[in-house]
């Protein structure tokens, strides 16, 4: 694919990301895919990270040029946090910091205009309803700050944008919604990587349920799994993949001994070949307690898979054929599945819509935000 190219010979724009993990998925997953369709000659990206969590997209990073630094979560160590981002921002000399940190971003947005750098982005990938005061009282205050001090506000969606920084700061010139872009032709479904996929985890005419999340809470996988007996105990034909690690893991993996569903429920781990793994399910479904934008939901229907979402999750998608939101109830997630599994049709047989193919389109996406990095770093 090429790539998007804006200056010419020119100086490159360093811009510094910071993300809390470049494991895989998510956030360091759509940095990725924004760097690699980027032109890098012009550009050059580096991520600041605030755990020790580098994995398969750390590597992928790393091997487009990416330098890797990291700080502390200001959770763990605030003051360590505020210098170390110092420290990088001061020898990198950066045109645009870009940081992901959702309500709490205006730290390093502060700290980022003290030392003079012109493009500051807070982007938000976050829908959390902020239940406790605490929380509720720092998101009003990342509404606040947030706005004052970036330069350009950025939410993966209408539903994250409101929630973090306002639903009001959302209609002003600074902010803008910016799909998180994927790549149609990667995701694509692909009959003979169907066949290979599903011989390597010992499936045949098994109707499969995939999940590809973090292990983790908000994730909500133990539903999953509890669903899937329900579904399990009336059809013995049907199989959970899980996909992807997290704190949750060995008390999930427990929970599956303890209902005596090892031999049909897998847990494969972080994996490089998700876009690949898809092409082996049935179905895709995300029982997330809340997700700024479902970007695992948006690969699953550009492989042409059926997919179910808790009600929760950011009702964005519902305009996507081949979406079912359900509410947190397991006897409703089971008529879903159950509906799918009897439709007709092959895998695969179903077309692409148009509108989710320019909604998310890889160069549009990178073209806009080039723009962003370019209007004030140039200044």
């Amino acid at each position: 694919m090429d790539s998007v190219s804006l200056l010419g010979g020119e100086k490159k724009i360093k811009v510094l990301h910071i993300l809390p993990a470049a494991n895989v998925g998510g956030m360091s997953s759509v940095v990725f895919t924004l760097y690699s369709n980027m032109d890098r000659e012009t550009f050059k990206f580096d991520i600041a990270l605030t755990t020790q969590f580098f994995g398969i997209d750390g590597e992928k990073l790393s091997a487009l040029g990416c330098n890797f630094y990291f700080i502390p979560a200001k959770s763990k160590d605030y003051r360590g946090y505020k210098k170390g981002l110092k420290e990088i921002l001061k020898k990198g000399d950066y045109d645009a910091i870009h940081i992901h940190e959702n309500e709490t971003s205006f730290v390093a947005l502060r700290i980022a205009k003290k030392l003079g750098v012109r493009c500051r982005i807070a982007h938000s990938h976050s829908s959390s309803p902020g239940k406790t005061l605490q929380e509720r009282i720092k998101r009003v205050l990342g509404h606040i700050l947030n706005y004052k001090y970036a330069t350009h506000i950025i939410a993966c969606g209408e539903l994250a944008g409101a929630r973090v920084f306002g639903k009001n700061n959302m209609k002003k010139a600074k902010a803008t919604v910016l799909l998180n872009p994927v790549d149609k032709e990667k995701f694509a479904f692909n009959q003979e990587t169907r066949e290979t996929m599903r011989e390597s985890l010992y499936l045949k005419n098994e109707f499969v349920i995939g999940m590809v999340a973090r292990l983790s809470p908000e994730k909500n996988q133990s539903f999953a799994i509890e669903v899937f007996e329900k579904l399990f105990s009336a059809h013995k034909n049907v199989r959970l993949v899980l996909v992807g690690n997290g704190p949750d893991e060995e008390q999930l993996k427990g929970d599956v001994k303890t209902r005596g569903l090892e031999s049909v429920v897998s847990f494969l781990g972080a994996r490089s070949d998700v876009n690949q793994l898809y092409n082996a399910f049935d179905v895709s479904i995300l029982t997330s307690k809340y997700e700024g934008y479902p970007i695992v939901g948006i690969e699953s229907l550009f492989n042409g898979l059926p997919l179910v979402l808790m009600d929760t999750i950011t009702n964005e998608l519902v305009k996507y054929e081949n979406t079912i939101y359900c509410s947190y109830n397991v006897s409703k997630w089971v008529e879903a599945l159950e509906l799918i599994m009897n439709q007709s049709g092959s895998r695969g047989s179903k077309s692409i819509s148009q509108q989710l193919i320019d909604d998310f389109d890889v160069q549009n996406a990178v073209k806009r935000l080039c723009d962003y990095y370019l209007s004030d770093s140039r200044k």
